[in-house]
């Protein structure tokens, strides 16, 4: 039997508690205690069989004790002895010098014994570890997750620390997870120098100080470069009509996403620690390489804070990604680094630096402003990308700055990549806007942004033509067909035309004849978004009449039911009927109503 369990209350006058079971004497390898007014007995006197009792002294007001004996002592009597009556019950657990060996077995059989053999174990204390590490190995994958909650409390012992850390680098994701949550936060640091990924998150968020550096240190060991993680082609370039950040599918987007989960748990430990990150942080960079400290920055750099540390670190790198001076030696700062002039890390750094320039939101020194203006001209379009994004976030930040700035965007609409069109357009509406909101705008400046977003709209490519029409639209500027012959431009005509209380009629004429359900699909999906209840009976169609044998069609189809199911009204009703009819079984609490009317 693996353990004895009980409750006992104790009457006045009465001061003590006798269990005894002389016929078959207990052999207890730990006792354990509750009371929920932290009425715990002061003794607990144990009577071995045919020898001298033994007393074991508790401390005050206590709302558990735990008692472990190894070896496991013979007694035939427990006495608990109270200073006074605690007028309530008291829980008592008594686990037998058999239960380790038992209490596993119960844990990998399952059923109804699992839980209850779980919570006993630990009790044990570090007597039961060896066991436990012989078994473990040999057990179910169930069973290894539930040894994990007993490994966790007994971290205070190193062995038992030990395979938790171990197991949170596991590459089963769930038993990462849970190991790492068993850790004590302590610890957590450790689990990340280890490369424990479900350790990040939650070490920034309980331990961020211990956190920061080894988050710091694995920055450094992650991906090689920009170029190979999925954000740049290997020259910096990329086929004209793909996305800024899309990976190609050869590049290896684990790299990628190891960066981004970083970024991010740093971002979170520097945000909790606040005014204290940035001393931590100073020291630490130094620490790491050019191509680490590059990666670290754009995760610092929308932090209050942090921007002063973040501006020195940005004109330390683009000066440093500055390999070769003009007679062909290697830069002071980049020599005194003793950072190799590698042209995939300069790349790197210097995509780094601008990328930190776009997300500080803030104005920045002129000598930094020199710098991204001089990157407007570099040869990689990646890099002349993030500097004319750089400028509109200066710019946005500081509107007074944007007639200044904004003949500088204007060169970005004559740029040879389609990416860069497509970026200015945005950029150029977005600064417009914001200067336009506090009168720092010239009304001839404003027009020749306008020119330039009409131009735009009629570019060779599609996302450049849709760029122009979104930017332009805010600004009360209606650019684009409903006839053209990309759909991602017609869909932002309809929903130009959505947000136009005078368009309606000519958007229903367009939605009527559009042939392609991946487009209609994303209009939905935007009607959802926004609570547009005019779309019945395209939704309705889109159901009916899509052939969901293809992804294009399925997708489409699934979103116009959701469209159809997120309203309250008859419309919805008679879906829900029409589905359960189709075998659906759909309950209306199954399907959440996201628009209320």
């Amino acid at each position: 039997m693996p353990s004895v369990e009980g409750r006992a209350t104790l009457e006045p006058p009465k001061t003590s508690i006798r269990l005894a079971n002389p016929a078959h004497p207990f052999a207890i390898a730990a006792l354990e205690l509750r009371s929920e007014s932290k009425a715990l007995p002061r003794r607990v006197q144990l009577s071995p069989s045919g020898g001298e009792a033994q007393t074991f002294e508790i401390g005050r007001r206590e709302r558990e004790a735990t008692l472990r004996f190894d070896p496991p002592l013979d007694a035939d009597a427990l006495t608990l002895g109270f200073d006074a009556a605690p007028g309530e019950a008291i829980e008592i657990r008594m686990v037998t010098s058999a239960s380790a060996e038992a209490l596993i077995d119960a844990i990998e059989a399952g059923g109804s014994g699992r839980l209850r053999a779980r919570e006993l174990l630990p009790l044990l204390g570090s007597s039961a570890l060896p066991l436990m590490e012989a078994r473990f190995p040999l057990l179910s994958a169930r069973a290894q997750r539930d040894l994990i909650g007993v490994y966790g409390r007994l971290h205070r012992d190193r062995r038992a620390a030990d395979r938790l850390l171990v197991l949170s680098t596991s590459n089963d994701g769930e038993m990462a997870r849970l190991a790492a949550e068993a850790l004590p936060p302590s610890l957590l640091g450790e689990a990340i120098r280890r490369g424990a990924r479900p350790a990040r998150h939650l070490a920034a968020r309980l331990a961020p100080e211990s956190a920061l550096i080894p988050l710091l240190e694995r920055m450094g060991d992650a991906a090689p470069n920009v170029k190979d993680d999925g954000e740049a082609g290997s020259d910096g370039r990329s086929e004209a009509g793909s996305p800024l950040h899309e990976a190609d599918a050869a590049r290896p987007m684990a790299r990628a996403q190891e960066i981004r989960d970083l970024r991010s748990a740093i971002s979170r430990a520097a945000r909790a620690l606040g005014d204290r990150a940035a001393p931590l942080l100073r020291d630490a960079l130094h620490e790491q390489s050019l191509v680490a400290r590059a990666r670290i920055l754009p995760a610092l750099a929308p932090i209050r804070g942090l921007s002063e540390l973040v501006e020195e670190e940005i004109h330390a790198l683009i000066e440093g990604s500055r390999a070769q001076t003009p007679n062909g030696e290697q830069s002071h700062l980049a020599s005194s680094l003793h950072e190799p002039a590698d042209e995939s890390a300069l790349f790197e750094i210097r995509y780094r630096a601008l990328e930190s320039l776009a997300r500080l939101g803030r104005p920045v020194r002129p000598e930094l402003l020199t710098l991204v203006r001089e990157a407007t001209e570099a040869e990689e379009w990646m890099i002349r990308a993030l500097a004319y994004e750089a400028l509109s976030s200066h710019g946005r930040s500081s509107p007074s700055l944007a007639e200044d700035l904004l003949p500088i965007l204007f060169r970005a609409f004559d740029d040879g990549y389609p990416r860069v069109r497509e970026l200015a357009a945005s950029v150029v509406g977005e600064l417009i806007a914001s200067a336009s909101a506090t009168s720092e705008l010239g009304e001839g400046m404003r027009a020749d942004a306008l020119a330039r977003l009409r131009t735009a709209s009629s570019d060779p490519f599609p996302i450049v033509r849709e760029s122009a029409i979104r930017a332009a639209f805010p600004l009360g500027e209606a650019l684009g067909s409903t006839r053209d012959e990309a759909g991602s431009v017609r869909l932002a005509v309809y929903e130009r035309l959505a947000a136009d209380p005078g368009g309606e009629r000519d958007l229903r004429r367009a939605l009527d004849r559009e042939a392609r359900p991946s487009v209609l699909g994303s209009f939905l999906e935007g009607a959802i978004r926004r609570c547009d209840a005019r779309f019945a009976e395209l939704a309705e169609r889109v159901v009916v009449t899509t052939d969901t044998r293809d992804d294009e069609g399925a997708r489409a189809g699934k979103t116009a039911l959701s469209y159809l199911l997120a309203f309250e009204g008859k419309e919805r009703d008679a879906w829900l009927k029409e589905l359960e009819r189709r075998g659906a079984r759909l309950a209306s609490t199954d399907v959440p109503i996201r628009c209320a009317q």
